[in-house]
């Protein structure tokens, strides 16, 4: 069987982040809140929420920190798409650890539920849509990671296979007991195409479980879409959570970040007019919500996200350590 994704709280007075840990290719940043909303690639007609911090447990709690692997981007390179219109991919990419040994997806899509997606002409570039893992991918020493991303094709028999493949493999990633967290790109190359991944390495840090739930949505002609985006420990990078049309009022999306101890989980959430609203309305109707979370081992910090006239969503997030201290 493979695995599928799907207290109190006090508020942080005066309290500042660390410095932003470097990344691979980037010079070291602050890490302190910021209203810029170019960092989103956002509006300006945001609701800001103020910074909220969870206790720790108690002392005689045996958590620990864990080394963690988090994916932001996976994109294909390379691919030449002789085809009009966009590449409709499916397959996967799973990541396998030690604290469990199955399958962990962060991009799964079978050939009835392929995704579209535009291939950029001169560089064959695409981005895939990525979903979160079932739990945070463990990372003490290494993680193995499969994939296998095929390209649907049309014209042939029934009894033949409807798509080509473009890349198939594994590999590990292996962590150097790196003193401090950083950002790292990887290509993985195939027949076909290639993979072009980005992920943070997270020393000394634990999981966000993150519940978004519709509790109501406004009258819109053309329907509403909602985006669900989150940045982790001081870093740059957008995590694109979700983008799509906003589920029902009642329905629960369900999210893992992993974040470093003692710092912060950022989180966006924007309210739109849905894809068959006109150019016009799509610039100038959005209403949007951010809100920091400081990191603890345990315990919950749940928040209201007020979307104007899209509505509103109820956020709760949880802390959990799969780690416990020897005693």
């Amino acid at each position: 069987m493979e695995t599928e994704a799907g207290g109190s709280s006090n508020p942080a007075r005066g309290r500042k982040r660390p410095p932003s840990p470097p990344g691979d290719d980037e010079e070291p940043s602050e890490s302190t809140p910021s209203d810029d909303d170019d960092e989103w690639s956002v509006s300006d007609n945001d609701n800001q929420a103020s910074i909220t911090s969870v206790r720790d447990c108690s002392t005689k709690c045996r958590c620990g920190p864990m080394f963690l692997l988090q994916f932001i981007d996976i994109n294909i390179a390379g691919y030449h798409h002789a085809r009009p219109g966009p590449a409709r991919i499916f397959g996967f990419v799973a990541a396998r650890d030690k604290v469990q040994p199955l399958r962990n997806y962060v991009y799964k899509r079978d050939i009835r539920n392929c995704e579209a997606v535009s291939v950029k002409q001169n560089t064959g570039m695409a981005r895939l849509s990525l979903r979160s893992p079932i739990r945070v991918i463990s990372m003490v020493s290494h993680a193995l990671i499969e994939f296998e991303l095929c390209v649907q094709t049309e014209g042939r028999p029934d009894d033949e296979p409807k798509g080509d493949c473009l890349i198939e493999g594994c590999t590990e990633f292996t962590n150097f007991l790196a003193s401090k967290s950083y950002i790292e790109h990887r290509r993985l190359y195939g027949y076909n195409c290639a993979l072009d991944v980005k992920l943070a390495v997270l020393i000394n840090a634990i999981e966000a479980r993150i519940d978004v739930k519709v509790l109501r949505l406004g009258a819109i002609a053309n329907g509403i879409n909602l985006k669900v985006y989150a940045k982790t420990s001081g870093f740059r990078e957008v995590i694109r959570l979700f983008e799509g049309a906003a589920p029902k009022p009642g329905d629960v999306m369900c999210f893992v970040v992993a974040v470093e101890t003692y710092n912060y989980l950022d989180l966006y959430i924007e309210g739109s007019p849905g894809d068959s609203a006109v150019l016009e309305q799509k610039k100038q109707a959005r209403s949007s919500w951010k809100c920091s979370f400081g990191s603890g081992y345990h315990c919950s910090d749940e928040q209201v996200a007020e979307l104007g006239n899209f509505g509103e969503v109820l956020v709760n997030v949880n802390w959990k350590s799969y780690r416990k201290r020897q005693s």
